[in-house]
This record gives structure tokens, C-alpha cells and sequence, in this order.
């Protein structure tokens, strides 16, 4: 199993292999160091599509007086496709040519797959960067745990011999001194140990480059994001509370928490593009990225909405969309 785990593994081995092999050593070594590289996850970036969205007219909106809600055309306009869902429901309302039906069809049916395609890859990313975050961070508690647990066990070990050793001293020479020095230094050093114990914290290099969390705090540039993705992010929604994005949501979320806004220099490294990273900042850091993943996935619910009422203007029963 140790060869499996070899640095020129391919990613999803590499990745059970981190997770899978605890006890390989050299394997798991080699593993950890090529998930902690910022290129790991590159080849699932997904990219960044231009000129979607945009206001909708639903005042004379074609779709929205023969009954698409508003929620869906908001979809619509964040993947592109509604300029051909209003021609597509001005064209059911009218004994109009078949072809141009199914031509606006068509173009309805090509931007929902290519959403599709934008938010599986985006899910890929997540789960690919959150993924490598937690075996990082895995290892590294495993290696703290055993040098912990050896410090440990040779403090309890010498603070032992030297109560023998000072019980032996004591029953053999007529003075005490000798056997209270080693008392002593036995205590010291089973002190020292201890304190080594919990002073023992392991850290390592971390890097990502390609970083959602920083997109999404910061705002503005995202090329992880499809843009796609990112409307449906940014896009208000009403609430008790007024107008809330998901991105809105995600950002109170880590803050309530304390996951961010706590720590400048913790703030820092989270929103870079990597560093030295303790076991618990980077579990945390897996824990954001699974959140934005839950987000992200809503996406397809809306999608999966759209298909249905485009369906439903021409009668017919939408194709379901893969679910991730």
C-alpha cells in the first residue's frame, strides 16, 4: 500500500491514500506534502463565464403573466437563458412555428446544462479543497498525538525510576542528600516533559492559491466562481430582516461562529494565499469551504425549478437534473 501512495499518485488516489493509510508513514508523508501544494486542486477550477444576469423586466415579462414565477426568472437571467424563456413563452401562447418552439427550447435546455456543468464544477473544487484541508490537518493531529503520548510516557517513566532509584539511595547511604537530588532532578525532569507535552504543536505549510472563502468575503473578483454561480450568491433575497444574500448569509455565519473576525493574523492567512497552518485553523478552514459547498449546491434545486416550469408552459414533464 505504501507504493500507492507515491508522489506521482493521481489525485483521488492520492486522496484515499491520505485518508486510507494512517499507519504508512513515508506514504502518508508524501502524500500530505503534495495535498498541501496550491496546484492540487487546480485542474478543477472552474471558469469564470461573462455576461449573465441582469435586471428583469417583469413588467412586461411574457413568462411571468403566463405564470413562471419570479424566483425562476431571476435563475434564468443568472445563467443566461432569459431572453429565451420569455421568447419561448410568447411562443407557446401562439400558434407560432414549431421550429422556433424548439429552437427557444433548445437555447433554454443548453444554459440550464451549461449551469449544471458550472455548479458541478464548482462543487468538485470545494469538495477537492476542502478535502485536502482535512487530511492536512489529520496528519497533523496524528503526529502531534504521538509525540505527545511519547513525551508523555517518558516523563511518567522517568519521574518513575527516579523515585526507585531515590528509595534505593536512601536505604543504602546513611545521608539523605543524595537520594533528595535525585528526587528532584527526577521531578524536574518529569516536569520539563510535561510541559514539552503540552507545548508540542505541529504546523504546516498550506497553500491555495485559488481560494472561494477570499472570494467571497472580499467581494468583487471571483475566477473560482463560475459567474453563474456567483449571482446566485449575490442575488437578494426578501427576508424578515430585508434583503439577504447566500453570500450574506455565509459571511454572519462565519462570524457568529467566531471562524472569522477573531484573529487578524488567522483573518490573514484564511483570506491569502496560504502559509503555516495549525491542525484546527485548517479544519476550520475545511468546515467554510463545506459550508459554501451546501450553498452552492442549493443552485441545482433552482435549476431543477426552471426546468419544470419551462416545462410546464408546453404541457410536457421536465427532465430531472443529476443531483451532486
Amino acid at each position: 500500500m505504501t507504493s500507492s501512495c507515491s508522489v506521482g499518485a493521481p489525485r483521488v488516489l492520492a486522496l484515499w491514500c491520505a485518508v486510507m493509510t494512517a499507519g504508512c508513514a513515508i506514504g502518508r508523508a508524501k502524500t500530505v506534502a503534495k495535498v498541501t501544494t496550491g496546484s492540487f486542486c487546480t485542474q478543477n477550477a472552474a471558469r469564470a463565464l461573462q455576461g449573465r444576469g441582469g435586471p428583469v423586466d417583469y413588467e412586461n415579462s411574457a413568462a411571468l403573466k403566463a405564470g413562471v414565477p419570479k424566483d425562476q426568472l431571476l435563475t434564468a437571467a443568472a445563467i443566461g437563458g432569459l431572453e429565451a424563456v420569455e421568447r419561448y413563452a410568447q411562443l407557446s401562447g401562439q400558434s407560432a412555428d414549431g421550429a422556433q418552439r424548439m429552437a427557444a427550447r433548445a437555447a433554454i435546455a443548453e444554459a440550464i446544462s451549461q449551469a449544471s456543468l458550472d455548479v458541478s464544477s464548482t462543487l468538485a473544487l470545494l469538495d477537492c479543497e476542502a478535502g485536502r484541508a482535512e487530511v492536512t490537518a489529520d496528519a497533523l493531529q496524528v503526529a502531534e498525538d504521538s509525540q505527545t503520548e511519547i513525551v508523555t510516557v517518558s516523563g511518567l517513566g522517568l519521574g518513575g525510576v527516579a523515585a526507585a532509584l531515590s528509595g534505593i539511595l536512601s536505604a543504602v547511604l546513611v545521608s539523605d542528600v543524595p537520594s533528595t537530588v535525585v528526587g528532584v532532578g527526577g521531578g524536574v525532569g518529569e516536569g520539563a516533559l510535561s510541559a514539552a507535552a503540552l507545548a508540542s504543536r505541529h504546523t504546516a505549510p498550506f497553500a491555495h492559491p485559488i481560494n472561494p472563502i477570499a472570494e467571497l468575503w472580499n467581494g468583487g473578483a471571483h475566477p473560482s466562481l463560475p459567474e453563474s454561480v456567483w449571482i446566485h450568491l449575490t442575488t437578494p433575497e426578501q427576508t424578515p430582516e430585508g434583503p439577504r444574500t447566500a453570500r450574506d448569509w455565509l459571511m454572519l455565519s462565519w462570524t457568529s461562529t467566531e471562524r472569522m473576525g477573531q484573529d487578524a493574523e488567522d483573518d490573514a492567512l484564511v483570506l491569502g494565499e496560504g502559509g503555516v497552518y495549525r491542525p484546527a485553523l485548517l479544519k476550520q478552514r475545511a468546515v467554510m469551504l463545506t459550508e459554501v459547498r451546501t450553498v452552492v449546491a442549493l443552485f441545482l434545486q433552482d435549476l431543477q425549478l426552471l426546468a419544470t416550469e419551462v416545462a410546464r408552459l408546453e404541457g410536457r414533464g421536465a427532465l430531472r437534473l443529476p443531483q451532486p
